[in-house]
């Protein structure tokens, strides 16, 4: 997603790996369970296991974080809706810091 006018969302989150597709235009968020549309540039077909063809090729679909450069209107109707509940942030890595040995 180079371009801030890629940026797929439905009413409360951004586009992620966990959205269900229902057809090669359509997913239901995973957050709030609305069914969304896409625009006809993200489009792409399913394939056999319900994925997208291109989901290999598209970050915040095979991603676990991804940074978006949201335009002007799009931060407006998120600040216009609903506020967030809660926001979870999960890290996971194999580096637990210095180990200091006992002597």
């Amino acid at each position: 997603m180079g371009n801030s006018t890629d940026v797929v969302f439905c009413l409360q989150a951004y586009m992620n790996p966990f959205a269900r597709w229902l057809d090669h235009g359509r997913f239901q968020c995973n957050f709030c369970g609305a069914t969304s549309e896409c625009p006809r540039e993200y489009m792409c077909n399913l394939g056999a296991d319900g994925r997208r063809m291109d989901w290999a090729q598209r970050p915040e679909l095979c991603r676990g974080s991804v940074e978006y450069a949201a335009p002007g209107e799009l931060l407006f109707t998120f600040r216009m809706g609903k506020l967030t509940d809660a926001v979870f942030c999960v890290q996971r890595s194999t580096w637990f810091g210095p180990r200091w040995r006992r002597r």
